[in-house]
């Protein structure tokens, strides 16, 4: 496999798993993302290095005749990767199903280009 090396950023304690594999036709990334949801994960591709980062923030509030509780709880990671072989970003796919994430990067031929951003879709 030619993946350089995954970087974590972490906020809280908070560290998903992900599993990387690699064939001739691209690139396959699995998270599992336990209590995020689509709207909390970003995917960038830049400079052929992947990124995927979430966060997710939670307040709780209960008010009673004689008592008050309130919690507040907040999630965050960013983590990246160089991809060894050059990536078609327009034919990036992703997809969010109870927790887990894969995104699926076609190698193409050709240099490094600009950044990419993908919208999860399903």
């Amino acid at each position: 496999m030619n993946i350089v090396a995954w970087s974590p950023k972490v906020s809280g304690t908070f560290l998903p798993t992900i599993n990387v594999t690699e064939d001739k036709k691209g690139y396959t990334i699995k998270a599992k993302l336990p209590g995020m949801a689509r709207k909390d994960v970003k995917i960038t591709v830049n400079n052929n290095i992947l990124t995927i980062a979430a966060e997710k923030s939670q307040r709780i509030e209960e008010k009673k005749k004689n008592s008050y509780y309130r919690e507040s709880r907040h999630a965050a990671f960013s983590r990246s990767m160089s991809l060894y072989d050059p990536v078609d970003k327009a034919g990036m796919k992703s997809k969010f199903e109870h927790g887990f994430l894969t995104v699926i990067l076609p190698k193409k031929n050709g240099g490094h280009e600009g950044a990419a951003h993908e919208t999860i879709t399903s």
